[in-house]
């Protein structure tokens, strides 16, 4: 069974305004970068096996993001297009521990635990993918089954 980019990217747009909470699986009540994923995987139809047991902050030596997209056949890829999944390291990190959609626009969703002076963003939010962004990018994948 496939599914489009845009179903892909709806299905992550729905998850806007979810609250952030670690190991979270749950549109509208809480969710993390991962348990974003998860739940855009199964409203696609898309067969997907969950983890749970990660760190709240993974540390350099946690390649788990590569072992599920290995896991579930994604294929690495350049393209930032609709529906990709974008994978993101943090500060001098080896291995990806955050994760977004790409939606139009060269916008992306992702669930975000991030504080600073000025802000808390502790929900999923939709935004531009940019500067910031794209430095940090560690690699993008493609779901399998996806139709242009």
């Amino acid at each position: 069974m496939g599914f489009t980019r845009q179903e892909l990217a709806d299905a992550a747009k729905g998850y806007i305004g979810t609250p952030w909470h670690h190991q979270g699986r749950k549109k509208g009540v809480g969710i993390d970068c991962v348990g974003l994923l998860i739940g855009v995987a199964k409203e696609i139809g898309f067969i997907v096996r969950d983890r749970e047991g990660y760190p709240l902050y993974p540390n350099d030596v946690s390649s788990m993001l590569l072992e599920i997209f290995d896991e579930h056949k994604l294929k690495r890829t350049d393209e930032v297009k609709k529906g990709n999944i974008l994978a993101f390291c943090f500060g001098k990190a080896k291995f990806p521990s955050h994760v977004g959609v790409v939606v139009e626009g060269g916008e992306m969703v992702h669930a975000m635990n991030f504080k600073s002076k000025s802000m808390k963003l502790y929900t999923v939010r939709q935004h531009i993918y940019n500067g910031p962004w794209i430095g940090r990018t560690h690699s993008i994948w493609e779901v399998p089954g996806v139709i242009d």
